[in-house]
């Protein structure tokens, strides 16, 4: 009986043994090159959500590396990928922050802009918060970047957003025409013709405004048509 004892209590302290070793090893840490081939093969196979977390860690872990600074960078497009715009705008700062001067800069810079556009809600709506910045974000790229290979991508993507905006801007123009209220109409057609000439908007404004009535200044008052009204929304909403 003894022995049978002191045989369980030996195979009970050989278990725990290696259960403790095989915990051990299970928090062995994986080095920044292994950690970051898994996330990019997370990545690859589109597990954005798996890939994020291993590129969060290299980041944290060995920040001001150059491996760092590709993580950084995968990360806010493992964000994107999974439509989480927000943080992806977050994590393109941050990367444009710590690496201004990395290979994948200007890449950055377009998806910024590209994830304040997913973002901006349907043209007729308030534009102040996604839209208006989609455009000056793309405007900064051409700034910083001016010798970028991505200029086409970002010249398009420029493009889209002032088609949305410009879109936004002719609607107002136009509900003010139906309304015989030109001055505030002329206003917003001719602001389409100036800031976005290169849009479709622009053209149909440009007919819109050929079509208005003359307007007479008003004696005594400054021209109420170098201020611009307030905005409606396609429903004649301010």
């Amino acid at each position: 009986m003894f022995k049978r004892i002191s045989a369980m209590i030996l195979i009970a302290g050989s278990l725990a043994a290696l259960t403790s070793c095989g915990a051990k090893k299970g928090l062995v840490k994986m080095d920044a090159e292994d950690l970051f081939g898994r996330g990019k093969q997370y990545f690859e196979n589109k597990k954005y959500d798996k890939a994020a977390e291993d590129f969060k860690e290299v980041v944290f872990n060995y920040s001001g590396t150059r491996i760092a600074s590709e993580a950084s960078f995968l990360l806010g497009e493992s964000h994107f990928n999974l439509k989480e715009y927000d943080t992806a705008i977050d994590e393109y700062l941050q990367f444009l922050s710590d690496y201004p001067t990395a290979a994948r800069a200007d890449e950055a810079q377009v998806r910024l802009a590209e994830s304040y556009l997913r973002l901006s809600p349907d043209f007729a709506l308030d534009q102040s918060g996604t839209g208006d910045k989609a455009l000056a974000e793309a405007d900064r790229f051409f700034e910083k970047y001016p010798d970028s290979k991505l200029a086409g991508r970002a010249n398009a993507l420029r493009l889209e957003i002032q088609e949305k905006l410009a879109h936004k801007d002719f609607e107002a123009g136009k509900f003010y025409v139906k309304r015989k209220l030109y001055r505030s109409a002329k206003i917003y057609l001719e602001g389409v013709v100036k800031e976005y000439p290169d849009t479709k908007w622009a053209a149909q404004a440009k007919t819109m405004l050929a079509a208005l009535p003359e307007i007479k200044p008003l004696p005594g008052a400054a021209d109420s048509t170098k201020t611009k009204p307030a905005a409606v929304d396609s429903a004649g909403r301010k």
